[in-house]
């Protein structure tokens, strides 16, 4: 386990666990659902990154999920292609490169293949973060008063 992990498991931990007392208010749930998010998106990625991308767990159970989920299996390929090719120049400040987000990685690569040097972050996404922090926010004032 890295730094990172251990960092994002204590959070969304302590998130659900300061979420859970009595009795419910709007802050608190915020809380539980961050906790929530949080690990989903942990497993989300453990399934697709470890188990689908890198087969982990053999290339029977990494099929089986690259079937069922043909997202998946999009997400594994770009990253395994792309992201794992390492730069043999000693100059190169990044050997691994683009793309950075699993989820979004064949978004960003379509995006490079257009000549954007950045793929800008998908106008839903932005909406749902924004919607969310404005969320959440609003439930810490809530919770002073």
């Amino acid at each position: 386990m890295t730094l990172l992990q251990f960092f994002f498991a204590t959070l969304a931990t302590g998130a659900m666990w300061a979420g859970s007392g009595n009795p419910s208010t709007l802050a608190k749930d915020c809380a539980t659902g961050i906790g929530l998010g949080v690990t989903l998106y942990g497993f989300s990625y453990f399934i697709g990154h470890d188990i689908v991308a890198h087969e982990r767990l053999g290339a029977g159970v990494a099929n089986f999920f690259r079937k069922a989920f043909p997202y998946l299996d999009e997400c594994a390929s770009v990253h395994f292609q792309y992201h794992h090719k390492l730069s043999k120049r000693s100059d190169d400040h990044d050997p691994y490169g683009p793309p950075y987000g699993f989820w979004l990685g064949p978004y960003e690569v379509e995006c490079l293949k257009r000549g954007e040097e950045y793929a800008q972050m998908p106008l839903a996404v932005k909406i749902v973060m924004w919607t969310s922090l404005g969320i959440f926010f609003a439930a810490i004032i809530q919770s002073f008063q």
